[in-house]
C-alpha cells in the first residue's frame, strides 16, 4: 500500500487518492476515495462521497465504542446504512431503503484504522433495527 493510500484520522488528507480539491463534508470527517460514487442497486439513484458510509461512522464512533478489542490485519466489513436523500432532486427519498457496503479495511499493529475503501453497495436482507 502506498503512503497515498493511508489515512491519517486526525485530520483531513489533501493527498488521499480519488480527494477533489475542497471536497469536505461539514464536519471534517475524513473520506476515503471518493470519486468513487455508486448508484443505489434498489432505485438506481446516485449516492455520492458525502453520502456514503465513513471511517470515522463506522471505525471509530461503532467499532472502537464497543471497547476490548482491536483489529491489526486487513479485513472485509460489512456495513449497514440507509439511502435516505435524493441527490438529483435535492430531497429525501420518499421510500428510505437499507443498504449494505462491502468495505475493505486495514488496521496497524495498534488497531488504528488507515484505509477504509468502500469496494461495493448491495441491497441489505433486512431493514436496518430489525
Amino acid at each position: 500500500m502506498s503512503e497515498k493510500e493511508k489515512i491519517d484520522l486526525g485530520k483531513p488528507n489533501k493527498d488521499l487518492k480519488g480527494r477533489t480539491e475542497g471536497e469536505t463534508n461539514q464536519d471534517g470527517r475524513i473520506r476515503e476515495k471518493r470519486d468513487d460514487n455508486f448508484f443505489c442497486p434498489v432505485c438506481g439513484k446516485l449516492i455520492s462521497g458525502k453520502y456514503l458510509q465513513d471511517i470515522q461512522g463506522y471505525i471509530k464512533e461503532r467499532l472502537y465504542s464497543a471497547g476490548g478489542f482491536r483489529i491489526i490485519s486487513q479485513t472485509i466489513l460489512e456495513c449497514d446504512f440507509e439511502h435516505f436523500y435524493d441527490q438529483e432532486k435535492d430531497e429525501m427519498l420518499e421510500e428510505r431503503h437499507s443498504l449494505v457496503a462491502t468495505v475493505e479495511t486495514a488496521f496497524d499493529t495498534s488497531g488504528k484504522c488507515y484505509q477504509f475503501n468502500i469496494l461495493e453497495i448491495h441491497p441489505a436482507e433486512h431493514e436496518i433495527g430489525d
